[in-house]
């Protein structure tokens, strides 16, 4: 419900607004209009409409309803936009570090999994800003192309696609990120 008495969908309110009403927030990069409507049901939340440029289609205009109805609106798009990052952790540690396969159904189980799986991305991170890659996916094909080999119980970690064919002796064998490969030896 909007002004308290009109039933209309988001996308009406936003047509409803003049451009001139839309604000521009430089720590967002975007247009914003926030109102508090009147949802069925629900009660008073805040409607934020965020166009991506002045004069932004509907279709790139997005639409966030917050019960933060004391909020300003540059802050409720802050919050949104850190949201993707948490999205896209949880798609990440699924995809490349199977975390939807964990089978433990203690919650102190659970609690352990997910921290290690926390560790394990924030390694993947580090070795991404590191090594100058793009993605969680880069690093973590990055990561798959080392080797643990022992020859003559010396240790070498070897990077199987590098062109300078490269090897560095190690002591410590618990290397989390080499696999031994024994069958792979050639003479």
């Amino acid at each position: 419900m909007y002004n308290n008495r009109y039933n209309f969908n988001v996308r009406t309110i936003c047509l409803l607004q003049n451009k001139k009403q839309f604000r521009y927030y430089p720590g967002t990069g975007f247009h914003i209009k926030a109102l508090t409507v009147i949802l069925p049901d629900i009660g008073k939340v805040k409607l934020a409409i965020v166009k991506n440029g002045y004069n932004a289609s509907i279709e790139n205009t997005r639409f966030i309803i917050t019960y933060m109805l004391d909020t300003p609106a540059q802050t409720i798009v802050k919050k949104y936009l850190c949201r993707w990052d948490i999205e896209a952790f949880f798609r990440d540690i699924k995809q490349y570090l199977n975390f939807e396969k964990v089978q433990a159904r203690d919650p102190k189980k659970l609690e352990g999994y997910f921290f290690a799986m926390f560790v394990s991305f924030i390694f993947i991170q580090i070795l991404q800003v590191q090594n100058n890659l793009n993605t969680v996916g880069e690093t973590v094909n990055f990561l798959q192309d080392f080797v643990q080999v022992k020859v003559n119980n010396a240790v070498y970690i070897i990077n199987i696609t590098s062109t300078q064919l490269n090897s560095k002796q190690v002591n410590d064998v618990t290397n989390p990120v080499a696999t031994t490969i024994w069958d792979k030896l050639s003479a």
